[in-house]
């Protein structure tokens, strides 16, 4: 499922494009076919609901490979409440969104690490 609302608008204050989804529109349903044909440089995950525990979801589900953010190890798992929820926290988000992308272009990714899986990690208390 792709962000909507507000969410692409913070991603474009941050540095990035979101390209599956404009800022305004709601959430939706991303088909396989969508996502491999956009091919994100870059890709953050924050399951409303989830929270952290997307990362495990992420991680377990093989059907991301060939994505050139998990080839270039250019995931990111943010804590839901840091985009996902109204409030003062969405200023913290776009802060680690920015860093997140920022990373991702400094830093071309040289694949994946021994377990298959290189990622960052961005939580509500600032790390």
């Amino acid at each position: 499922m792709a962000a909507g609302w507000w969410v692409p608008k913070l991603v474009e204050i941050a540095g990035g494009a979101s390209g599956l989804i404009r800022e305004g529109q709601e959430p939706r349903d991303v088909s396989r076919r969508e996502l491999f044909g956009y091919n994100p440089e870059v890709m953050v995950v924050a399951w409303r609901g989830i929270g952290k525990n997307a990362e495990m979801k992420v991680i377990g589900d093989r059907q991301w490979e060939g994505l050139k953010a998990i080839a270039a190890a250019h995931l990111t798992v943010f804590d839901d409440a840091l985009l996902l929820r109204h409030g003062p926290r969405l200023v913290e988000g776009t802060r680690q969104l920015a860093e997140a992308i920022a990373e991702a272009a400094d830093k071309p990714g040289d694949g994946v690490d021994d377990e298959g899986w290189t990622y960052g990690e961005a939580d509500a208390s600032g790390g």
